[in-house]
């Protein structure tokens, strides 16, 4: 219908009819336009043609305010407001309009900036509800100050006319770009993250959106997503408008229950009956924008109004990939969980729904790049022969009984006919090019399964039979055991969630049973056994400081117990009653065992303990295998080959080889693949080649198949006003920034690491602290960390690894990058930091891993002095110069970590306090710049805490949710904290055809 080809009085009489029926209950609205159009046939056809229009997807009507040419007032009526001035905002153009407003681009003369103005239509100016709903998104909307959320600066009047006055951003509308086609699921899955991240921050604050639509979600220039429009929100518990306390007093008829509000192509089904929603209705609907996203159609596309509803209370739609042959049945496990019917079975928070998002995007990323290459013939990422899954979500929420799944994932056609065919078998050949050192005698490729799809697991291991995996999975700040049957995917949760840290999770040869140590404050206290199905947790090894083997027959444990006191790491062997304890072998410093990881495995045949050991010699520190002779202690080296890190020990069932995660020299530190070493003549070749890193492994009795957790890094820089995380801003994106270290300079810039030079080497950047003038500052190979800045702002120190060389030593450069001086030779030392005074360094001399103290140096070169001989690792220098802070442990016999403050020229401790949950004593710890308090965060966790020197217990300071904590820094006046966060994605996964 063209307005032009009416009356102005008729257009205006159609628009009023029109604007009051979308504020009806789709079934109300019959009754009510046969009441305002009355017998007139012609006016009641013209507003149903516009109803129409207006629930078309993609229609004009369906447009916010940010898509040109989407108006539906005449020239005349536009420009009867562009070039007003109301209030300090001079009008420069319509932006667009729709049944919630106009939206004019604006210069805000008092601040120099552009702003969107929303205003009512000059026609609605009298409707009371047009006002107040008006009132409402201002309200609702302000409440909210988030990255992904269009910000409404203020509600106004001016010539008689109310106004929301919002930031402006350039870009276009979610609908629009759809309109071009699907996209990529990695983009669908980015988008989703943003959006459902908006919605989780105001769900926090207890609103609703009620409206989320893909025409409602802005794709700024960078690409970023934010949602518009909280006109149809909703504060659960209490209405928004002046006078109106909660909901059980008084409701605003825009919000009781029984009226419909939104789009009806996005409602929930709750929401078409018109029930009393929560913020999984919101959930309900971002799942039909991603499923919209993803194949280019919505999930409900009936031919009326009543029909799409019909559809969304009863219709399942077909899943996604079914549509788009190109997505993962991941994917649509996620589409499948968000439009459940009934809300009880959805997530039950955006968060949840964001961080199996964030679970999908490395294996959404994999599965794009190995189809990518499967049209070239080159295989981009070896990780990818197979990605199959074993499981509908990996939730450890899942309820046991979880409805069978599919084994694998089938696998996509490539390309067809002769084509496709040979492009497969050339994939297949790079595969095993790729993933070994030399060919594979199966005719099988190996494959790779993803088993969980979470993004939560950090341990993992598989029951000698197969059938049972048993992994450790987080929930924010708390860690607990869960058991998954592999054939069915049901999840068992054995131990409930607690703030300690978990290692060495092993069954019992006979399956029966799972072991694990359980530590709190990074120190393992003892091995513990549950049964493999649930019950009594039972304590087994007292004083266990390390994860540990056990015998093939499953009566003896071996384990690795520390003495920081003797400097020495002996290899224990006891019966699994704890009886009979001896010490088996003994390694004094600089060698070691070392305690952590899953260091340790026992032979087959019950004769020999593999494992992991480091030694310093002329060619630098270094790890690697060695094998301890059950019946003398003997050792003898297992492989000849050095190793920068080592994170998980198996033995083949036959006796011929072990299987290890580590990273050798030729590689980056963060590449942790899997390894397998003949035994007994040494020879390592590599299993997994791939950009993921791989933590801890074990495998079935017949060694077929292996177990391993898939993880990565994803971090970014933020600035956060103090502790405000809803305003905290992105600084930088995309390298590792800050996850190694940062510090500010006195002038107010930043230090920080980055991986944005190339490669995997770690430099040192600077910048601005809005994100601007990024450069870099160092350009050796090499890993360089963990920045400190002088108190005059000269130099900058910093620990620094070479390419070929686990050694690391202090070093120091001028503010600019130049002057390079090394301040340290030949240890492993590290967290430096500067006095005050400017005069000195102090550091961690760590000459292994298990002895680490604390050390100084003048900053202008010379000979270090040792500051305290007892355990202490890492430091921070009050702001008045006085103490250090650290990270401590005393005696042999006491292995509670605890914070200490010592005086800066040494000495014993003047106070301790005990470590916060989940924290370690190789955690960062630093000073309020008011040196009132301490705040520290465990690398990985997603809280910071603060420790008062009053003695008071440690208080949570800041809690970033779902994100996770690596670094942070307060700035020289404590009104800003820098931090690198983001998250680790990892994932069990099955890899068999190994051999």
């Amino acid at each position: 219908m063209n307005e032009n080809q009416l009356t102005p009085e008729r257009w205006q009489q159609v628009k009023q009819i029109f604007h009051s029926a979308l504020e009806r209950d789709p079934v109300e609205r019959v009754a009510f336009l046969c009441q305002a159009c009355s017998d007139d046939d012609e006016l009641r056809a013209e507003v149903e043609s516009l109803i129409s229009a207006y629930e078309q997807p993609g229609s004009f009507m369906d447009s916010p305010a940010y898509e040109e040419a989407a108006s539906v007032i005449t020239d005349s009526e536009a420009e009867s407001v562009i070039g007003w001035t109301l209030g300090s905002y001079r009008v420069i153009a319509l932006l667009g309009a729709g049944g919630m407003g106009e939206v004019y681009l604006a210069r805000d003369t008092r601040l120099g900036r552009k702003v969107a103005l929303k205003m009512v239509p000059p026609e609605m100016m009298k409707s009371d509800r047009r006002s107040y709903r008006l009132l409402r998104e201002a309200q609702a909307a302000s409440m909210l100050n988030h990255p992904n959320i269009v910000t409404v600066h203020s509600l106004e009047e001016a010539e008689g006319r109310d106004f929301i006055v919002m930031e402006y951003v350039e870009g276009e509308t979610l609908k629009a770009v759809i309109e071009r086609g699907p996209l990529a699921v990695e983009r669908v899955i980015e988008l989703g993250e943003q959006a459902g991240s908006a919605l989780e921050a105001a769900h926090r604050v207890g609103l609703i959106h009620r409206d989320i639509k893909s025409s409602n979600i802005l794709i700024t220039k960078r690409g970023e997503a934010k949602v518009l429009d909280f006109g149809l929100a909703k504060l659960v518990g209490r209405s928004l408008g002046e006078g109106i306390t909660e909901a059980g007093e008084m409701r605003s008829e825009l919000t009781d229950t029984g009226v419909v509000v939104g789009t009806v192509s996005y409602m929930s089904p709750e929401q078409t009956r018109g029930e009393e929603l929560d913020g999984r209705s919101d959930i309900f609907s971002l799942g039909c924008v991603l499923y919209e996203a993803a194949t280019g159609r919505l999930p409900f596309n009936g031919v009326s109004t009543l029909a799409i509803m019909n559809e969304i209370r009863t219709v399942e739609p077909p899943a996604p990939s079914e549509i788009e042959a190109r997505l993962p049945r991941e994917f649509d496990e996620i589409i499948h969980r968000a439009l459940a019917k009934d809300k009880e079975q959805r997530y039950g928070s955006a968060a949840e729904m964001v961080e199996e998002l964030k679970g999908l995007r490395v294996t959404a990323s994999l599965v794009e790049e190995r189809e990518t290459s499967g049209e070239t013939g080159t295989p981009k990422k070896v990780a990818t022969a197979e990605m199959g899954r074993l499981s509908s979500s990996g939730d450890p929420a899942a309820a046991v009984g979880e409805r069978l799944r599919s084994a694998f994932v089938r696998y996509r056609k490539l390309i067809v006919g002769l084509v496709a065919a040979l492009a497969l078998v050339a994939i297949i050949l790079g595969l095993q090019k790729a993933l070994r050192t030399k060919p594979n005698e199966s005719s099988e490729a190996m494959k790779l399964t993803r088993l969980t799809n979470n993004g939560k697991v950090l341990r993992a291991a598989i029951s000698p039979d197969g059938k049972y995996v048993a992994y450790v999975a987080r929930h924010a700040d708390k860690l607990s055991i869960w058991v998954r049957q592999v054939a069915s995917a049901a999840n068992l949760e054995v131990v409930p969630p607690a703030s300690v840290f978990y290692w060495g999770l092993t069954f019992s040869p006979d399956g029966n049973h799972i072991y694990f140590v359980r530590a709190e404050g990074g120190i393992g206290t003892a091995i513990y056994q549950v049964p493999v199905l649930g019950g009594p947790i039972r304590k087994m090894i007292e004083t266990a400081h390390s994860s540990f083997a056990v015998s093939p027959d499953g009566k003896q444990f071996a384990y690795v117990r520390e003495s920081t006191e003797k400097k020495e790491t002996a290899l224990i062997v006891a019966n699994a009653d704890g009886s009979g304890e001896r010490a088996l072998a003994v390694r004094h410093a600089p060698d070691f065992f070392y305690a952590h990881q899953d260091s340790l495995s026992w032979s087959p045949d019950g004769r020999v303990i593999a494992c992991h050991a480091g030694s310093t010699d002329e060619k630098g520190y270094y790890r690697n295998v060695v094998g301890v002779q059950v019946k003398d202690g003997s050792e003898q080296p297992i492989t000849s080959k050095r190793w920068k890190w080592i994170g998980g020990l198996a033995w083949m069932s036959d006796g011929t080889g072990l299987l290890l995660i580590a990273s050798d020299h030729s590689a980056g530190w963060d590449a942790r693949q899997v390894w397998e070493i003949a035994y007994p003549d040494g020879e390592a070749r590599r299993i997994t080649n791939d950009l993921s890193g791989y933590a801890g492994l074990s495998l079935t009795a017949d060694a077929k198949t292996l177990l391993t957790v898939q993880e990565t890094d994803i971090s970014n820089m933020w600035i956060v006003p103090g502790t405000k995380v809803e305003q905290a801003r992105l600084l930088t994106s995309g390298n590792s920034d800050g996850q190694d270290g940062m510090a500010w300079t006195p002038d107010g810039r930043i230090v920080y690491t980055s991986k944005a030079s190339g490669g995997n080497d770690l430099q040192l950047w600077i910048m601005d602290a809005d994100g601007s003038n990024q450069k870099p500052l160092t350009a050796s190979p090499g890993s360089h960390e963990e920045p400190a800045v002088s108190a005059d702002g000269r130099y900058i120190v910093f620990s620094a690894r070479a390419s070929d060389d686990l050694s690391a030593n202090i070093w120091r450069i001028d503010i600019d990058g130049g002057n390079p001086k090394q301040l340290t030779r030949g240890g492993h030392d590290m967290r430096p930091h500067c006095s005050p005074d400017g005069k000195w360094v102090v550091y961690t001399h760590r000459p292994v891993p298990t002895m680490p103290t604390l050390w100084k140096v003048p900053i202008e070169g010379g000979e270090p002095v040792q500051l305290h001989d007892a355990f202490t690792f890492g430091n921070a220098i009050s702001p008045d110069g006085t103490l250090i802070a650290c990270g401590y442990r005393g005696q042999a016999s006491n292995w509670h970590n605890k914070i200490a403050l010592i005086p800066i020229n040494g000495g014993p401790p003047v106070r301790l306090f005990d470590i916060p949950p989940r924290i370690s004593a190789y955690d960062p710890i630093q000073w309020t710049p008011d040196g009132r308090a301490l705040t520290c965060n465990n690398k990985g966790a997603t809280k910071i805490w603060k420790q008062s020197l009053d003695g008071s217990p440690a208080k949570e300071l800041i809690d970033f949710q779902f994100d996770t904590v690596w670094r942070s820094a307060w700035s020289p006046d404590g009104a800003r904290l820098a931090v690198a966060r983001g998250s680790t994605v990892s994932d069990a996964v099955l890899i068999s055809n190994f051999r």
